[in-house]
């Protein structure tokens, strides 16, 4: 998923104290969820006696009863991108990163997923980030609401990163054009920040093309601002601001898409500077 608020993240990843950060959400790890089925065992008949006549026609089995399915559906996805960003600031020191996510949802709402990319932040030996999220979302009308919670885990950091997330995201969409806003809230962001909040707005238009176009192209920009209690890269607070593309394909490749990104701060350092970020997702 792409998120506004966490960047140029497939399905949406930390700041970090003076350049420890997080950027956007994003090492793999998949979601197995098993399926328990059951059989039905049949005893095997005595032979007919031989006959002359024409057997009249079998009536068709029944259907074998498999048992109960697994409520809801899965999907997943996968991405190369040139820059893990996460609201302005790289994850990676500006390097490429590998980052991939399956997710679980109800019609009731509920949803429950992972997702996980390689990092890489000065001083420390963290190499992943793994997101752990779950939550509730639906649409009235034309309005989404999406509550839910996350927890940003790195399990070889040297310091303590981990932290949960609380976000409440709204979507409104008008035709062609959505109109997004969130609030994420963390008791304890990145494990040393204290409280902290992270507020965005975003717009997505998605471009009127012909039927027989091969792709469909979506124009977003957005800008979020953090709050946090103690020093996070500056003085605990900063903007930052973003336009995007994304490509999708159509047909045979309808679930591979190619985005680019610009994005900024207002804040001066090799990882959160002004930068074109570009990359490669496939949904499944």
């Amino acid at each position: 998923m792409l998120d506004q608020d966490e960047g140029l993240r497939f399905t949406t990843t930390p700041l970090r104290r003076r350049g420890l950060a997080r950027a956007t959400a994003t090492g793999l790890t998949t979601l197995a969820a098993s399926l328990v089925l059951f059989s039905t065992g049949a005893r095997a008949e005595e032979p007919a006696a031989a006959t002359t006549e024409a057997a009249p026609a079998e009536a068709a089995a029944p259907a074998e009863d498999t048992g109960p399915q697994f409520p809801g559906k899965f999907a997943g996805n996968v991405a190369l991108i040139s820059d893990y960003v996460f609201r302005g600031v790289s994850q990676t020191q500006e390097e490429p990163a590998l980052q991939g996510g399956i997710d679980w949802s109800h019609e009731s709402g509920a949803y429950f997923g992972t997702w996980g990319s390689n990092v890489k932040f000065p001083g420390d030996n963290s190499y992943l980030e793994q997101d752990i999220y779950g939550g509730w979302a639906t649409t009235v009308g034309d309005l989404s609401i999406n509550l839910g919670a996350i927890f940003f885990w790195y399990p070889n950091a040297e310091t303590a990163l981990n932290y949960w997330e609380f976000p409440v995201k709204l979507g409104y969409t008008m035709d062609a054009v959505t109109l997004s806003a969130g609030i994420l809230y963390s008791p304890d962001y990145f494990g040393f920040a204290g409280n902290a909040m992270y507020a965005n707005l975003g717009v997505a238009y998605a471009m009127p093309l012909p039927d027989e176009s091969p792709v469909g192209v979506t124009l977003d920009a957005g800008v979020g601002f953090t709050v946090a209690e103690d020093d996070v890269i500056t003085d605990g607070t900063y903007v930052d601001w973003g336009v995007g593309a994304k490509i999708s394909a159509k047909g045979t490749w309808t679930n591979l898409a190619v985005t680019l990104r610009y994005t900024d701060t207002d804040i001066h350092g090799d990882d959160s500077d002004a930068r074109f970020v570009y990359g490669v997702a496939y949904a499944f």
